[in-house]
């Protein structure tokens, strides 16, 4: 009976939302969220980089103290508060709703560019069905003088000192054709097979999440499962060819030393955050899908540790390449794993999207190295097409999550116009992201792609991330939070959980946005310096997401001040955003006794309430489970409440009277005057709109205003009977 006395939901939560067919579903949506292009092409070189082995260390460290706690953080808020990452905060703390807006914001940018990098591997899928594969030779007409046909028993130290490869230029002279654009100042025309590629991509979005989970979660049936069976086939195959052994030592081989440097452990919180992907409103989106009763706890468990066991298995699979490749070009493995085996001084200075940043950050080493060690194998045509059907599934699934993200959180924000009309606000969304992307498939795409990846995402995410935490853990309060996991669960979170909310997970991301603070400087690609006019349209794309948060601050400040500064006339109509304005309604009763028949009224109206909630939810369960003898138990003590009512009512609504006979709304001079007085005032939300309708209770002067308002307390009156009840039994 004590459990029962707990809330079962939040305030505002819609019972009748649509739910995931199966945990499974919810499961494959978070992990294919979370495994994206960024495990395949940026963990095997950051691990490579800073000492191998050794970096499994700092990398599994900062998975417990600060990527497991903040992915339970954000499954555990969605799933209780079941709404988009906008709405969330109207029940969390409303003074901070920018923050859903500055996610939503953050998620579009990246949107704009990542899928272009997935029609990059959808154009890859097609061109391997040809064969010869069209970055073998040195023959079309995109092809250079310099041109090195991409031939295993070619010896590159022989080669000229200026050759091209031919991989290379299939991929920046045909993919990209980046040779016909000067930069940012001469993008170039579009890029019409990339455009076809594009277009299928958004196509396939959108018929994954214009039904809500309905879609998306068969989707990621396919999405999310087909990459580890390409991951598991093409390990399978790369072990057995020559120098694969090499490759995997080199990549485990662990360099203890590096554990002393800062940026390695650094670049460890780094990689898990970006990873697993908090702040980007993906994972409140798809948790608010579960039932509330959902084990979260174990879900974030189970696809955090997927989640980096493939990064593990991704960097045994590239590495295993890399070691075939150096034994083929009969090359150290290092150079392999930095250049890939090209000559990076040897391109014209057009082809500025090039070399050493391709390999350093990801894009050069799926879209040259790996395609060219392919070509070399038996059977190339079908490793191939694993392989590209990887990377497309991969960041399709990213894709969707993203994108899923933005749809809930505006169809929750704005039920009434947009959740009726899905469909068809999911269409004209996707049109505009198609749209704002297609420069990014111009010839000079790629500029812009690295430019928007600098500016509007990296940063930003940090600060909301840092926003939600802080704000989470003392603003919304570590116990309130955890009151609403032990609703959920049975259990409250473990001491360790809470204080890695309270110390070290701010502390860790404190720490990774000092860091890019001191490493700030201006944007450059290769040899190729942005303008002037870009910086400073960067630093406008980077602080347009950050200033939501500040922006919505002050908008409600404004409007607890608008109409003579008085917070009674706020309209709350239009100010949604706000689900209570005042903490402590006793402070507008003058005299003492007053004052404690008006707590004694809230606290018997709040305890009442909660004990209503919990008949209708057990009676709601009663009736679907088939408990016929039950749920008329339940009917009778409803019925029961409504004619006690009509002997209670008139006591208590004359009590009332009593408490508002002085609280009549005084002059402007006066009311501002009493303003400055209240102290107690605080803008934080509440469970309940008790002291709200006090007000409006003394604001309504005429008789049938006042009538209604009645009847609304006299609907409290059978809370108080059942809580009599209860406490007699």
């Amino acid at each position: 009976m004590k459990r029962l006395r707990k809330r079962l939901a939040a305030a505002g939560a819609s019972e009748e939302r649509l739910e995931w067919a199966n945990k499974v579903e919810f499961l494959l949506a978070i992990i294919g969220f979370s495994v994206d292009l960024g495990n395949v092409w940026r963990f095997p070189y950051i691990c490579y980089r800073n000492g191998g082995g050794a970096f499994l260390v700092p990398y599994f460290v900062m998975f417990i103290f600060c990527g497991l706690p903040l992915f339970y953080m954000e499954m555990a808020l969605g799933q209780f508060h079941r709404c988009g990452c906008i709405s969330i905060w109207k029940r969390l703390v409303p003074l901070f709703k920018g923050v859903g807006y500055a996610t939503c914001l953050i998620d579009v940018y990246m949107g704009c560019f990542y899928n272009t990098i997935i029609s990059w591997a959808l154009f890859y899928l097609s061109s391997s069905f040809k064969w010869p594969f069209p970055w073998q030779s040195c023959d079309n007409v995109w092809n250079t003088e310099n041109c090195v046909p991409d031939n295993a028993n070619v010896s590159l130290g022989n080669a000229s000192s200026n050759y091209t490869n031919a991989a290379e230029e299939f991929f920046l002279r045909r993919v990209l054709e980046i040779q016909n654009s000067d930069g940012l100042d001469n993008l170039g025309n579009i890029r019409w097979p990339l455009l076809l590629c594009l277009l299928v991509i958004y196509t396939i979005v959108y018929f994954a999440i214009w039904r809500r989970p309905l879609s998306s979660g068969k989707a990621v049936w396919f999405t999310a499962t087909v990459p580890y069976v390409a991951l598991f086939a093409l390990l399978a195959h790369s072990c057995t060819l020559p120098g694969s052994q090499a490759g995997i030592k080199y990549f485990l081989m662990p360099d203890w030393s590096k554990l002393l440097n800062i940026e390695v452990w650094i670049d460890a919180a780094t990689q898990i955050f970006f990873s697993l992907g908090p702040g980007f409103g993906v994972l409140i989106a798809l948790a608010s899908y579960n039932s509330r009763r959902n084990n979260f706890y174990r879900d974030a468990i189970v696809a955090g540790c997927i989640n980096s066991l493939t990064s593990i298995l991704s960097g045994l699979v590239i590495f295993s390449v890399l070691g075939y490749m150096a034994d083929c070009l009969n090359k150290d493995i290092a150079e392999v794993a930095e250049t890939g085996g090209v000559n990076i001084h040897s391109c014209a200075e057009n082809d500025l999207f090039h070399g050493f940043l391709f390999f350093s950050k990801g894009p050069g080493l799926v879209f040259i190295v790996y395609p060219r060690a392919i070509s070399t194998m038996k059977a190339a045509p079908i490793w191939s097409v694993i392989f590209f059907v990887m990377l497309v599934t991969l960041g399709v699934d990213s894709t969707f999550a993203g994108f899923e993200a933005i749809l809930t959180a505006f169809c929750d924000e704005y039920p009434s116009v947009l959740e009726k009309n899905r469909k068809v606000f999911a269409m004209f969304f996707m049109i505009a992201m198609f749209f704002l992307s297609l420069p990014t498939v111009t010839y000079g795409g790629n500029y812009l792609i690295e430019y928007l990846d600098h500016y509007a995402v990296s940063y930003p995410v940090l600060i909301v991330v840092m926003a939600e935490t802080v704000t989470i853990s003392y603003i919304y309060g570590i116990k309130r939070f955890s009151d609403d996991v032990e609703e959920m669960l049975g259990v409250k979170p473990s001491r360790f959980l809470k204080l890695c909310w309270l110390i070290v997970c701010p502390a860790i991301v404190s720490m990774i946005l000092i860091f890019a603070t001191v490493q700030l400087k201006p944007l450059t690609l290769n040899n190729y310096e942005y303008p002037e006019w870009s910086l400073i349209l960067g630093w406008i794309i980077r602080l347009s997401s950050i200033v939501c948060i500040p922006y919505v601050q002050i908008y409600i400040i404004q409007a607890l001040v608008r109409e003579r500064g008085s917070i009674k006339s706020v309209n709350y109509e239009k100010l949604p955003i706000i689900s209570s304005l005042l903490e402590k309604i006793v402070s507008v009763i003058s005299t003492q006794k007053e004052k404690e028949l008006a707590r004694a009224v809230i606290k018997l109206i709040k305890v009442s309430r909660k004990v209503e909630r919990v008949i209708n939810f057990v009676a709601a369960n009663c009736q679907t489970q088939n408990l016929s003898i039950k749920y008329n138990i339940f009917t009778k003590m409803r019925q029961t409440i409504i004619r006690a009512k009509k002997y209670s009512a008139k006591i208590f609504i004359s009590a009332l009277k009593l408490i508002h006979r002085q609280a009549v709304v005084t002059p402007a001079t006066k009311h501002e005057s009493d303003i400055s007085q209240r102290r107690s005032i605080v803008i934080r939300p509440s469970r309940s709109t008790d002291e709200q309708t006090f007000i409006q209770f003394a604001e309504m002067n005429n008789r049938r205003k006042r009538k209604v308002v009645e009847q609304k307390y006299v609907a409290s009156v059978k809370d108080a009977y059942i809580h009599k009840c209860y406490n007699s039994s």
